[in-house]
């Protein structure tokens, strides 16, 4: 594994594991989830419009549905883990 790969695996397990710590801590809600992910979307848009970009990516309909879909599914997944926090689900119970 290169340096580069290893470095990513790591920041990707650090930023999920702090998403999960501030929404436990912090209450959570609709307003956080939202919050959240208008600040992904922030800092990787540029990113993966860039990688698009460099590797001549050409768009089809069938992405934007995709798309659709994984934002559907992932909507959910927030605000179930938001539930399950906020219902008193303790940290080691529920982020595995």
């Amino acid at each position: 594994m290169t340096g580069l790969a290893l470095l990513l695996v790591l920041s990707s397990a650090l930023i999920h594991a702090s998403w999960n710590f501030l929404l436990k801590k912090s209450g959570g809600g609709p307003g956080l989830i939202t919050a959240a992910s208008l600040a992904s979307l922030a800092v990787y848009l540029p990113l993966a419009l860039g990688a698009a970009w460099i590797q001549g990516y050409a768009f089809q309909p069938i992405h934007a549905g995709l798309m659709a879909a994984s934002g559907l599914i992932h909507t959910v997944y927030f605000l179930l883990l938001d539930r399950a926090y906020r219902s008193g689900g303790d940290l080691s119970i529920v982020y595995p």
